[in-house]
């Protein structure tokens, strides 16, 4: 599971990512945010998604929509294969109409097939592409959505919106000491309130969530600075004691076959 929870570099003007994914049984991208708006489009086999609490397994020839700043998480149910559309929220509002919105869960649709060749001609040039025809692509893939598929009304959730201030503040600060008692007084909640829209909204408690989020740091590093010991890498990322950092990255190694994040 290589992605972060608060996906930060998401988050630029013009950001434009497409990618072909082949994926095994199980393999799963755990739940994080952007402010960018995403698509996701099924081309093979079954996948789970939980987008902003809504829960359903996909299947070949359905499709999904992520809004900005909605939560969301992956995982293939035995071998899979989708393609992910993640495009700044200013492109998306060119395209959409004003106050409409591309429904959550788009199913079975006649011209899928017509979708699915243009992501496949589009995958193999990618790489190759300019960035005028990268944004001409996804002019033309969103228009074909919005042909093919109804809009519904944009309804705001400001649950998204505090469910993002809140993984992007422990994104930033991970390093530093955070405690239930604290994101609760920053973010105007009563300890109790906070602890239950955390653990309904991020499907884990606090201590969970920042000890994934501590290690995944740790993780990337480690890539970056090999030279590193183990016990400045645990100081850069929070951790007091060495052996509280150990536990946690064996634990979350040992649940991702020997691998972390």
């Amino acid at each position: 599971m290589k992605d972060v929870f608060y996906e930060r570099d998401v988050d630029t003007k013009n950001y434009i990512y497409f990618a072909k994914n082949v994926c095994a049984d199980g393999k799963a991208v755990i739940l994080h945010v952007h402010n960018a708006a995403e698509f996701k489009f099924i081309t093979y086999g079954d996948y789970y998604m939980n987008i902003g609490g809504e829960e359903r397994v996909c299947h070949q020839g359905e499709s999904a929509f992520v809004s900005p700043r909605r939560v969301h998480s992956y995982r293939s149910i035995g071998d899979s294969e989708n393609y992910v559309l993640v495009v700044d929220n200013e492109i998306l509002k060119a395209v959409c109409p004003k106050g409409k919105a591309f429904n959550v869960y788009m199913g079975e649709n006649a011209h899928f097939d017509e979708i699915k060749t243009l992501l496949e001609t589009t995958i193999e040039k990618w790489d190759s592409m300019n960035k005028y025809a990268r944004r001409g692509f996804v002019f033309r893939l969103l228009g074909m959505v919005l042909e093919y598929y109804d809009v519904t009304e944009a309804v705001h959730d400001k649950k998204d919106d505090i469910a993002a201030q809140i993984l992007e503040y422990i994104e930033s600060n991970f390093n530093k000491e955070i405690t239930l008692e604290m994101l609760s007084d920053k973010f105007g909640y009563s300890k109790n309130y906070f602890s239950n829209l955390f653990n309904k909204t991020i499907k884990m408690n606090l201590r969970e969530y920042l000890n994934r989020c501590r290690i995944n740091n740790a993780v990337r590093i480690m890539k970056e600075y090999p030279e590193l010991p183990l016990w400045s890498v645990s100081e850069k990322v929070g951790y007091d004691s060495f052996v509280t950092f150990y536990r946690a990255y064996k634990r979350y190694a040992d649940e991702n076959g020997g691998e972390t994040y």
